[in-house]
């Protein structure tokens, strides 16, 4: 475990196909511990498990392995711990190719995978004579997995699971952590529970750095890219940086961004970014249950840096959210979202 300064996590990306230069950017213009990001959503974990039947060499986001060619050798050169959820549904084999590109640059650095989230074979149970688990709706719990049309045959299930299979590699010497389903957040919890020391039962610190890996880990969302009052800060928001995390021993946080990139961190955006995708005041993980309602947001005085404070944590839930995906048809929608204020005869033409 290293020192009791500061912990400084950079986020490189909040979606798959994301900016493709922003892990060097990271690396070269902040200086950070660790470097985290999102490449995960239900869509792609949903084709990743089909080119993975297609190809046992796919299944992973081929995107972070781009990424991280382009900068291995700063990675090794400053010591900069990586951990990714990219790799989807064949993080193994992810891994594998992470290994092969270390040793190939002439880097002798641990690469962990963390298993433990493809719970797919569990949908299998009840055909093969085992007992079937029940998986009810999230939200309608009344709707079972085995309600599906019979004719919808699953092709993945993805259970999101916690921080401390992350905990454990980085204990153990692990450069870089090949994650697949991890909660969007668990990252940046699993950083800073190892680099602290935290237990299982740190709540209060918990809920801390998983509010603040929930408010990095959509990307430039942190740094001005999705809230209201982008107006005014028209000329900042021109090739964004993406967000950075210090987080503190007590779990409290500040988020920032490197200072020679565009983009903007205040209050506003940052309250915007804490409610985006929750659904109430408890914000339920595997490791934490983080209650949002006394959560204080304030300016720091520095320049783009706002504090977190005040983050109650509790036990976690139970049970995780498990995603199953099945296909379905053809049938695709796409949304374009434009301004009205500055581009109102393009729009409605």
């Amino acid at each position: 475990m290293p020192t009791q300064r500061h912990l400084r996590i950079g986020n490189c990306s909040g979606a798959t196909g994301d900016a493709p230069h922003a892990m060097a950017r990271m690396v070269q213009k902040a200086d950070v511990d660790v470097i985290t990001g999102d490449w995960l959503s239900e869509m792609n974990i949903a084709w990743e498990s089909i080119r993975k039947a297609e190809d046992p060499e796919l299944g992973y986001d081929v995107g972070f392995l781009r990424q991280l060619t382009e900068c291995i050798d700063d990675i090794a050169e400053r010591k900069t711990k990586v951990i990714t959820n990219a790799g989807a549904m064949n993080a193994p084999v992810l891994a594998r190719k992470v290994e092969e590109l270390c040793q190939s640059r002439g880097h002798d650095l641990v690469v962990a995978t963390i298993l433990g989230d493809d719970v797919s074979y569990l949908l299998k149970q009840g055909k093969s004579g085992q007992r079937a688990l029940e998986f009810p709706h999230l939200d309608h719990q009344n709707q079972l997995l085995e309600d599906w049309d019979p004719d919808l045959e699953p092709t993945c299930a993805a259970a999101y699971i916690g921080a401390w299979g992350i905990v454990a590699a980085l204990r153990e010497g692990a450069d870089i952590v090949i994650c697949g389903r991890v909660t969007d957040a668990s990252p940046v919890v699993g950083a800073a529970a190892w680099w602290y020391g935290w237990s299982e039962q740190s709540y209060d610190q918990l809920a801390g750095a998983l509010i603040a890996g929930h408010l990095i880990e959509c990307g430039p969302y942190a740094t001005g890219a999705n809230f209201s009052g982008f107006k005014q800060f028209l000329s900042e928001l021109v090739d964004l940086a993406f967000p950075i995390a210090e987080i503190t021993p007590s779990g409290t946080c500040y988020i920032t961004k490197p200072d020679s990139m565009n983009g903007v961190v205040n209050k506003s955006n940052i309250t915007s970014q804490l409610l985006y995708e929750l659904q109430g005041q408890m914000y339920l993980n595997p490791d934490v249950v983080a209650d949002i309602g006394s959560i204080r947001i304030e300016e720091t005085g520095r320049k783009n840096c706002v504090s977190i404070t005040g983050c109650k944590g509790f036990p976690p839930p139970a049970t995780t959210k498990v995603m199953v995906a099945a296909p379905g048809g053809w049938q695709a929608e796409t949304t374009y979202v434009h301004s009205y204020h500055f581009r109102p005869a393009r729009c409605f033409q």
